[in-house]
């Protein structure tokens, strides 16, 4: 499923290795969406990765969320970094990320053990 609007968003400078979780917040004109990422989930996208739609898809059948290589810290090594681009085509993919206000701190502290 897609959105109605085309959009497009890029989380920069990931590096996993130094967090248990990343919180991501988009601000919408009607809608705020909040996602909680457990870090080992973000991994830097290997060649032969294989996705459900390895030209649209960021996010794997197991949940992981593959990266690309952004800046010298993409190149592998002990601490790599990476960035995701987000847009319609594969914004549903985030949904088993998915948290509320009501729910965020129960959902960071789950993520953390």
């Amino acid at each position: 499923m897609e959105t109605e609007l085309s959009f497009k968003m890029n989380f920069q400078q990931l590096k996993p290795k130094y967090c248990d979780v990343f919180i991501w917040i988009a601000v919408w004109l009607d809608d705020i969406d909040i996602w909680v990422i457990p870090s080992e989930k973000i991994k830097m996208r290997p060649k032969n990765a294989k996705c459900r739609n390895p030209k649209g898809s960021i996010v794997c059948e197991d949940g992981t969320i593959y990266m690309g290589v952004q800046h010298a810290g993409g190149k592998g090594g002990d601490t790599p970094e990476g960035e995701i681009f987000i847009s319609n085509k594969h914004f549903y993919d985030l949904k088993r990320y998915k948290a509320t206000l009501d729910n965020l701190v129960e959902k960071i502290i789950s993520h953390c053990h």
